[in-house]
C-alpha cells in the first residue's frame, strides 16, 4: 500500500490487513500499558454520534479475529440505555474493549465534582455493558477545557507514559494530517502506533475522501 486508505469498510480492511502483513499485532487502547508489547498497532474508535454506525466496523474487526477500543460517550447524542445498550453489549460480546469519553463541557467547575462525575460515567458504562471499563479519553480536546484525567489512574492513551512512546494517528474529519501512517505499511515500520478512526466515517464508499 503506497497511498493513505480511503474511506469505505473495505478500505478499512485492506488497511489492518497490510499492518497485520507488517508483522503488527493489533490490540485495543489498554494494552499500551502492557510492558511486553514492544511493536503493536493499538486500535481507538471514538463513538461520537451512533452506536449503531459503529456495529459494521466491529463486526469486520471481529472477523478478523481483532479487538479494538470504542470510546462511548455516556451524555452523548445517542442513547445508551434500552436498544443503546443491546449495542455496547453486542460490542462486547465481539470481544471489544469498552472505554469512556468525557466531555469536560458537560462537566462542573469543582476538581471534586468532576472527579465524582467522571466516576459515575464509568460506572454507568460499566453497568449497562456489563464489563470493566478501565480506560478513558476526552472528546475534543481541541476545545480547550483542559484534561484533569490524563495522568489519573485510569489508562489515557494520552498520558505521558504511553504517549511519549508511539505516533498519534487521526482520521478526524476524514484528514490525514500527514504521511506517517505510510511509514507504518512497510515491513521495516516505526514500533508503536495508536490509530485513531471515527466509524461514521468509514461507512460510505461512495465518498472516498
Amino acid at each position: 500500500m503506497n497511498s493513505l486508505p480511503l474511506f469505505s469498510l473495505g478500505a478499512y480492511r485492506n488497511l489492518l490487513e497490510r499492518l497485520k502483513e507488517c508483522d503488527y499485532p493489533l490490540l485495543p487502547v489498554s494494552s499500551v500499558a502492557d510492558t511486553s508489547v514492544s511493536r503493536a498497532v493499538f486500535l481507538r474508535h471514538d463513538v461520537d454520534f451512533s452506536l449503531e454506525w459503529v456495529l459494521p466496523m466491529a463486526e469486520l474487526e471481529a472477523d478478523m479475529g481483532i479487538r479494538a477500543t470504542y470510546y462511548v460517550l455516556v451524555n452523548g447524542p445517542y442513547a445508551i440505555e434500552h436498544q443503546g445498550q443491546q449495542h455496547l453489549e453486542y460490542l462486547s460480546d465481539l470481544g471489544h474493549e469498552l472505554g469512556l469519553h468525557y466531555d469536560m463541557r458537560d462537566y462542573p467547575e469543582s476538581k471534586e465534582a468532576q472527579r465524582s462525575q467522571l466516576e459515575a460515567e464509568i460506572r454507568t458504562l460499566s453497568t449497562l455493558s456489563g464489563c470493566p471499563v478501565n480506560t478513558i479519553t476526552m472528546h475534543e480536546p481541541h476545545r480547550g477545557h483542559g484534561d484533569p484525567f490524563r495522568e489519573d489512574q485510569w489508562i489515557h492513551p494520552h498520558a505521558a507514559t504511553w504517549f511519549n512512546n508511539l505516533t498519534y494517528i487521526s482520521d478526524s474529519c476524514r484528514g490525514w494530517r500527514d504521511s506517517d501512517l505510510l511509514r507504518f505499511l512497510q515491513p521495516e515500520g516505526p514500533d508503536r502506533l495508536l490509530l485513531l478512526t471515527h466509524p461514521e466515517l468509514w461507512l460510505d464508499g461512495n465518498i472516498p475522501d
